[in-house]
């Protein structure tokens, strides 16, 4: 046990300094440690706060204030330690009050805006920000952040993955394990940054199980459900009925078509070199002769709004351009036209994909039951983002090669990497509008049977 300091023990050490800084306990005060080394004498306390061993220094020793003196160095040692005792944290002076007092929804808004903007891209703050509004703040809204304990977190991640039962078993809610993933990661960051920030004094996520690990989904629809699909964004139409049909079609992210600017997308002409005109098809050639200007639709996707920050280049095929081209154009109040192929108020991209999805699934499930004939047929749930996984398994399927698959859907490629990787520059351009056209010539082969002929498999 540290004895306590005296002024006897201070004035030796004072005149005859160690060569190598030493931190002395006083027993007379818990938690209070005279610092002292060839160049330095001050005072310092420590204690524990947000999940970590904290050592604040408290002022230099020395007989005249500034300086503390043995006397009021216990007194300020105690000051602090009464702050911890009541939840604050010394080090963040006169705000730990107001910052211990934060209601939830103030709480992960402030880590939003001040971590995950500053962090994250900004579809991964969206996504973010989904479950935050759709798990998080509906289970704890009012509280406040220093009132959620461990149990909380517990029983709110266990919710999600376990779903809800009613008294007789009965399932009211099913299980979300994956969604329980993500919202335990998010919970975890957010809460780590509330400690650090002195938002709460003690980090309440500790040693909470994962509870389910990753899995990969494996979700298809059937030539069968993509004919039911068709039918049924053909009923549901505009905006959603586009957006679905142009995921599957393009096998991009539901982000990226939902919220690109018409800007991205050339539909004109350029000036072509004579050394690229062995690519031109014979009819190109013909239409145009040699040297002549053009420019097949592009879909140009910046660094900025893919997920792994890499530009897409992504041929338009004639099935898509149409769509595009059928879009309405929307003007706001004030005339301005909206800069987004989807809108509903020509300021934003459009939002509510939820109840998209389940009037698409309604219209979908209506369908094959009218084509079936029984009206108790069902259909597996799926994804949006399962879209994306069917048209990669279509081209697949037409012998399109694994790494003009990955491109598509602009991936890094299993097939290359290393050094490989890194002057592979090749941007697969031709390749992916070949496997485009042909995954949407395939598709609608499906929804209009008669045009089975015209759908060619790429030789591998």
């Amino acid at each position: 046990m540290a004895e306590a300091l005296t002024q006897k023990k201070i004035d030796a050490l004072a005149k005859k300094r160690p060569t190598a800084k030493l931190e002395i306990a006083d027993g007379g005060q818990a938690g209070l440690y005279l610092a002292v080394g060839p160049r330095v004498m001050k005072w310092i306390v420590r204690y524990r706060a947000a999940s970590q061993n904290v050592k604040l220094g408290i002022g230099d020793y020395g007989q005249q204030r500034p300086a503390l003196g043995l006397h009021d160095a216990r007194k300020a040692a105690q000051a602090k330690l009464q702050e911890v005792s009541e939840g604050r944290d010394p080090r963040l002076g006169g705000n730990a009050a107001k910052r211990r007092n934060l209601a939830v929804e103030e709480a992960f808004d402030d880590f939003i805006d001040r971590h995950g903007k500053a962090k994250n891209k900004a579809s991964t703050v969206d996504d973010n920000q989904g479950f935050i509004d759709r798990e998080i703040k509906p289970q704890w809204r009012g509280r406040k952040i220093q009132s959620i304990s461990r149990h909380d977190i517990v029983d709110l991640v266990d919710g999600i993955a376990h779903g809800k039962r009613d008294a007789e078993g009965n399932i009211l809610a099913p299980g979300r394990p994956q969604s329980a993933v993500r919202v335990r990661a998010l919970l975890s960051k957010a809460f780590s940054w509330f400690a650090a920030k002195g938002i709460v004094v003690d980090n309440p996520f500790r040693d909470i199980e994962v509870p389910a690990p990753p899995v990969a989904r494996d979700r298809v629809l059937s030539d069968d459900e993509i004919r039911w699909f068709w039918q049924a964004t053909d009923e549901i139409g505009w905006p959603f009925g586009d957006l679905a049909r142009l995921l599957l079609l393009t096998a991009q992210r539901r982000d990226e078509v939902a919220a690109a600017p018409w800007t991205e997308f050339e539909f004109g002409q350029i000036e072509i070199s004579p050394s690229t005109v062995g690519d031109l098809s014979p009819g190109q050639l013909a239409q145009l002769g040699q040297g002549a200007d053009i420019r097949e639709p592009l879909w140009s996707i910046p660094p900025e709004r893919t997920k792994n920050g890499r530009r897409q280049n992504l041929p338009l095929v004639r099935q898509v351009v149409e769509i595009l081209r059928a879009l309405p154009r929307y003007e706001d109040d004030d005339g301005n036209e909206s800069p987004f192929i989807l809108s509903t108020n020509a300021r934003t991209p459009i939002s509510g994909y939820s109840k998209a999805k389940k009037d698409i699934d309604a219209a979908m499930l209506l369908a094959a039951r009218e084509e079936a004939g029984d009206p108790t047929l069902s259909i597996a749930p799926w994804t949006f983002h399962d879209l994306r996984r069917t048209a990669a398994s279509g081209m697949a399927r037409l012998g399109v090669a694994v790494h003009v698959v990955e491109a598509v859907l602009n991936h890094k490629s299993g097939k290359i990497s290393g050094v490989a990787a890194i002057y592979n520059r090749h941007d697969y351009a031709r390749e992916k509008r070949e496997a485009l056209t042909a995954w949407a010539n395939l598709v609608d082969s499906i929804v209009i049977p008669r045009q089975i002929e015209n759908v060619i498999p790429i030789r591998r």
